[in-house]
């Protein structure tokens, strides 16, 4: 899964910048998603389907279905970002819902996790407002070639071309941990190294280690010491069973009342 943030200001053209790219993913064969940051301040609007209207009556969670869609309505209140810690980590749990070949990201511009972006500006002046080190180009309906060192997105690039930028310079997503087990103070420093070729993603520990965690098929990254003691709970529990014998290890759980 390759994630990429598409940020910038307003009437950049983001919006048909993302559909076009959606579009030349879709063309090679390749599944995308899409995840709009929504700022607090602003209430979306709603169309008056029977599902929207259920959500406006106090439902918490509204789904609709049917033929080839299915749409999810749920509330989230800023206690409840409050207590998922940050933005990190709720970003870190769509995406791993989401588990698409690319994910679009729109919004974001403050985000300081592991994930390249492309800026979406006006002017020279916007950029260096926007750009950091996971930066890999800048594009927008209005802008042009500023002659700088992060590489220019003609906006009307065809399907081919925007399909080739993003594929060459988005990377795989990692575990976002900060465990430091790579070798890089943190993920976002990891990132980079991926971006420069220094490393590949088996030098994500938690990504390419031995035990692997899932819940509701989703990967769930766990750090040294958590991997260690889950090993060892498993293995010292399955060595004393009768029909125990050398080898790999899975188990299945499923919890009561979730049927």
């Amino acid at each position: 899964m390759k994630p990429i943030i598409i940020c910038g200001y307003s009437n950049t053209g983001k919006t048909s910048f993302i559909e076009r790219l959606i579009k030349s993913i879709k063309n090679k064969g390749k599944t995308v998603a899409v995840i709009k940051h929504i700022d607090i301040s602003h209430k979306p609007k709603l169309d008056d389907s029977d599902t929207s209207r259920y959500l406006k009556a106090g439902a918490e969670l509204s789904i609709g279905f049917g033929g080839d869609y299915l749409l999810r309505y749920e509330k989230n209140t800023e206690k409840k970002a409050k207590e998922n810690n940050s933005m990190r980590y709720r970003i870190h749990n769509l995406l791993m819902s989401a588990n698409k070949d690319f994910v679009i990201i729109e919004g974001l511009k403050s985000y300081n996790g592991p994930i390249p972006k492309i800026v979406f500006v006006n002017s020279k002046e916007e950029i260096d407002s926007l750009a950091d080190e996971l930066t890999i180009g800048y594009s927008g309906q209005n802008a042009e070639d500023f002659n700088i060192s992060i590489p220019y997105i003609p906006f009307n690039a065809d399907d081919e071309t925007l399909y080739k930028f993003i594929d060459k310079n988005s990377i795989p997503f990692v575990a976002d941990l900060d465990c430091a087990e790579c070798g890089y103070p943190t993920c976002r420093d990891f990132a980079k190294a991926l971006m420069r070729k220094e490393v590949t993603l088996k030098n994500c520990i938690p990504m390419s280690a031995d035990v692997k965690l899932t819940v509701n098929n989703k990967p769930v990254f766990l750090k040294g010491f958590v991997r260690d003691i889950l090993r060892d709970i498993v293995i010292g529990f399955a060595k004393n069973l009768h029909d125990y014998e050398e080898g790999d290890i899975k188990i299945s759980i499923k919890r009561p009342g979730l049927d």
